[in-house]
Order: structure tokens, then C-alpha cells, then sequence
């Protein structure tokens, strides 16, 4: 076992996520749909985002492959289908952190306080994807985040 360790360990690394301890018991992936804040202090909910597909894109301060990924989700934000939404929740980190990391990226759905929602779906790493189709429905959980073109196709896919 203990030579196991480093291995998951050195996976997780060259993976670039980053384990998060989220205290609870995972959760079965599940949802009745989100209501989350973004910065402007404006409520974002499922709900009102029936009929579109949404893909959260979960991530942290803490993780620096998360941030180094700002810059192409700013280019893919702008290349998602107009009946779509991309939107980028923070797990816990300070506002005024978010705008320090995020701020050069006006564009970009930023939401706060996420972590509840990322236990809910019963996620361990950042960054992390979750893709719901037009129903509000999740059709992927992933840890990482996939190539641009990759959401897009994704995207496109979900009838």
C-alpha cells in the first residue's frame, strides 16, 4: 500500500487535478438543480437555464492547472453555441481572490461558493466538468476539463 501511494499520487499531478477535501460522503451525483451567486451578486439557477445546455467548470485558487485554464475558457466561452451557457464556479475562495485570478476575463460567468454543489455531485478533483443537456439533466462528470473543441462537439451533441 505504501508503495501505492506515490504512484496515485504522481497521477494526480501529471493529471493536473487536485484532490479536494470536501468532508463529506460524496454524494451520488444527483440534483434538483443549483442556485448559485455570481460576483455581481446575481442568482444563477438551473431552473432558468432550461432548454440550454450548461457545462460548470468546477475550480479553485489552490489549483494551478485551474488557472492556468482561464485563458481557454475565455476563448471557449466565446465559441460556445449561443443556446448554451459556460459557467465557472469557485469552490470557496474569496470574492476578492476570484477577481484577482478572473477579473482580466470579463466575459466569463464567474460563481461563488460552490463547494456544497461540488460535494452534491460528489466530485473529489479540480478542476472538474459537469455538462447538463436542455432538460437540466447531467449528462458527464469528469475530472479535468477537456480540449476546447472537445466541449463544443459535446455541446453540439446534446439534442
Amino acid at each position: 500500500m505504501k508503495k501505492l501511494l506515490p504512484v496515485l499520487l504522481l497521477v494526480v499531478i501529471l493529471s493536473g487535478c487536485c484532490l479536494v477535501d470536501t468532508g463529506g460522503n460524496g454524494g451520488n451525483g444527483t440534483t434538483n438543480g443549483f442556485v448559485l451567486e455570481d460576483m455581481d451578486g446575481e442568482t444563477w439557477q438551473l431552473s432558468e437555464l432550461e432548454g440550454s445546455v450548461v457545462v460548470i467548470y468546477f475550480w479553485s485558487a489552490s489549483c494551478p492547472p485551474c488557472i492556468s485554464r482561464l485563458p481557454d475558457l475565455a476563448v471557449l466561452n466565446n465559441e460556445m453555441p449561443s443556446d448554451s451557457y459556460l459557467l465557472l464556479v469557485n469552490l470557496n475562495d474569496s470574492r476578492e481572490r476570484i477577481e484577482q485570478l478572473a477579473g482580466g476575463y470579463p466575459d466569463l460567468s464567474l460563481l461563488v461558493n460552490g463547494l456544497g454543489l461540488f460535494q452534491e455531485y460528489g466530485l473529489r478533483f479540480t478542476p472538474s466538468t459537469v455538462i447538463f443537456d436542455r432538460q437540466g439533466n447531467i449528462v458527464e462528470k469528469s475530472a479535468g476539463f477537456p480540449a476546447n473543441q472537445e466541449i463544443i462537439a459535446k455541446v453540439k451533441s446534446i439534442d
